[in-house]
C-alpha cells in the first residue's frame, strides 16, 4: 500500500521543543503505517515534516518516491537544509519524479496531483491543504499536536 505524507507548512514557524514533539509523532506515525502494511511512502520534499517523513520512511526500508514541484525548488535554501535534501534524493530507497522543469505557478498542484494518484491513503499534519481536494475520501487529518 501507499501513502502521501504532506503538511500545511505552519512547523516552520515552531519552537525547538515543537519541532522534536512533531519529529517525534512524524516518528511514530511512519513505524504504525509500516505496520499497517504501507511500503511506499510519497513525500513533496518540502523542508520540515514532508523531507523528515521520507527519511523515517528510509529508515524502515519502505520505498519513498520524492514527486519534487521543480527542478530548483531548495536552490534558495540553506546549505544544510540542501544537504538533508539531496542526501534523501541519493538513498537507494528513492526515486525522484519532478512535476516540472522550472517553477510555474501550478507546479505544486501537479507534484500534489501526482502523489495523490498514486496513494491509497494521504495524511495532511495541520488542517487544510490543497491535496485534500484532489484526495477528497483517501485524506486523513493530523493535528500538529
Amino acid at each position: 500500500m501507499t501513502c502521501t505524507i504532506v503538511s500545511t507548512g505552519e512547523e516552520k514557524n515552531f519552537s525547538k521543543e515543537q519541532l522534536e514533539k512533531v519529529q517525534h509523532t512524524l516518528a511514530t506515525l511512519v513505524f504504525k503505517l509500516d505496520n499497517e502494511g504501507f511500503t511506499d511512502f510519497y513525500v513533496n520534499c518540502e523542508r520540515y515534516i514532508p523531507m523528515w517523513a521520507g527519511a523515517d520512511a528510509a529508515l524502515i526500508g519502505a520505498k519513498v518516491h520524492l514527486i519534487i514541484p521543480y527542478e530548483e525548488q531548495a536552490a534558495d535554501w540553506s546549505e544544510k537544509d540542501r544537504d538533508y535534501y539531496y542526501s534523501l534524493q541519493a538513498r537507494k530507497e528513492t526515486t525522484v519524479t519532478f512535476a516540472s522543469k522550472c517553477y510555474y505557478k501550478g507546479c505544486y498542484a501537479a507534484a500534489d496531483k501526482i502523489m495523490a494518484e498514486h496513494s491509497d491513503r494521504v495524511i495532511v499534519f495541520g488542517d487544510a491543504h490543497p491535496i485534500s481536494v484532489i484526495a477528497k475520501e483517501k485524506t486523513e487529518f493530523v493535528p500538529f499536536f
